[in-house]
């Protein structure tokens, strides 16, 4: 049950998906490139924080603009506790596995 709501945020934001893991990785280059002192672990940290940050707000964005989806899932099956680990598991998996 927790995955079919895992793969329901990452069907809302698949257009969105590859362009913040490309983002993700590349901005840590370009400030490599740009301003060397402040490139490392913590500039990749904080474009893995705003990636998820952006992924996370498109899902809640989309969830917003159509209320009959917001009224489904309130009349679905699933229990409130597995709607929001499914959340906190969409986070989880949209983290790249270097953190």
């Amino acid at each position: 049950m927790l995955l079919s709501l895992v793969k329901k945020d990452f069907i809302l934001v698949k257009k969105y998906a590859l362009f913040m893991a490309a983002f993700c990785f590349l901005l840590p280059v370009f400030f490599l490139s740009r301003l060397p002192e402040f490139a490392g672990s913590l500039t990749f940290f904080i474009s893995v924080v705003y990636t998820i940050f952006l992924l996370l707000s498109n899902v809640f964005l989309k969830e917003y603009q159509s209320p009959k989806a917001a009224l489904l899932l309130c009349a679905s099956p699933y229990p409130r506790r597995l709607m929001v680990l499914g959340k906190y598991v969409f986070v989880w998996s949209s983290m790249p596995p270097a953190v």
